[in-house]
């Protein structure tokens, strides 16, 4: 009787585990394919393209019509491919600077015409000639250089000055309302890049530049411009200096942080879309940060 007792406890045990392992793993299974649905979500990812396709009026994928579509695309594409002079349309002729200036370097003579302006983070057509063939450059670690014909192969580049504070330029911009006013910043906003010290201003028309002290913490930026009236912004990268995007009305005397609400103060860049009138401020944020756009038509008092 023991011997049965015994036999039908082994009996019981074996068929509980069983049940239990059978059970644990159907649950696992269920929730593997909920799991692997909610991510994948093939049947919500067809519904989506088919909605994106469809023809609101029939509520039908109009085949036809699409593979029309596309055989047209790729007649255009192929047609522009087999254009003549349609790459050398991109063709790029190197304009430099990229060796050491002939003439006045402040006592600078470096050997063996050494590369000096490093890589080139700023470039500005000087609007005071009509032409356009004077620019200015800034270079990384290089400093201000300027040519008077750009066209020139190759051109030959004037340095600015190469005893300024701080050699960093990162952005270039001048005074619609006075071609002699210019600014420029410095330090690069990514991380990794060289620290600048500010905002320096010329008044001169680029020959001798001044820091402005009220730029002085302003040591990561990415772009100064000026609107037609002459204020200027400063996109800056806030994590160094708490600020992101700035205004001056005075010439660079104060600044207003006037950062977009729910924008990172962390700013990539800042385009104005006319020089010669009222225009719409575009500012991009999102260094190492969450990237967001905002724009604004007036600028000068938001």
């Amino acid at each position: 009787m023991k011997h049965v007792y015994k036999r039908f406890l082994v009996f019981l045990s074996i068929v509980t585990t069983t049940i239990f392992l059978f059970n644990s793993c159907q649950q696992k299974e269920e929730a593997y394919g909920k799991e692997n649905e909610e991510y994948d979500g093939p049947d919500k990812a067809a519904e989506w393209q088919f909605n994106r396709t469809k023809d609101p009026a029939t509520g039908k994928v109009p085949s036809d019509l699409m593979w029309k579509a596309i055989l047209q695309t790729q007649q255009k594409k192929d047609a522009l491919l087999n254009t003549p002079g349609f790459t050398s349309a991109l063709t790029w002729t190197e304009r430099g600077p990229y060796t050491d200036v002939v003439g006045p370097s402040n006592g600078n003579t470096r050997a063996n015409n050494g590369v000096t302006s490093g890589r080139i983070d700023a470039i500005l057509v000087d609007a005071a000639d009509p032409t356009g063939k004077t620019v200015f450059i800034g270079g990384d670690m290089g400093g201000l250089w300027k040519t008077t014909d750009i066209t020139a192969n190759p051109a030959t580049w004037t340095l600015i000055n190469d005893f300024m504070g701080n050699l960093v330029v990162s952005a270039i911009t001048q005074d619609p309302t006075n071609s002699n006013t210019m600014y420029f910043s410095t330090g690069e906003a990514y991380y990794g890049g060289e620290l600048g010290i500010g905002v320096f201003k010329s008044i001169d028309h680029g020959v001798t530049w001044t820091l402005l002290p009220s730029t002085t913490n302003y040591t990561r930026t990415s772009k100064i411009l000026c609107d037609y009236q002459g204020n200027v912004y400063l996109g800056s990268n806030g994590i160094s200096s708490g600020a992101g995007l700035m205004r001056s009305t005075n010439g660079g005397t104060s600044w207003t942080d006037i950062t977009p609400t729910g924008l990172s103060n962390r700013i990539c860049d800042l385009e104005i879309s006319s020089t010669t009138g009222p225009a719409r401020l575009h500012v991009v944020s999102g260094i190492s940060s969450a990237m967001g756009y905002r724009y604004t038509d007036i600028p000068s008092t938001v």
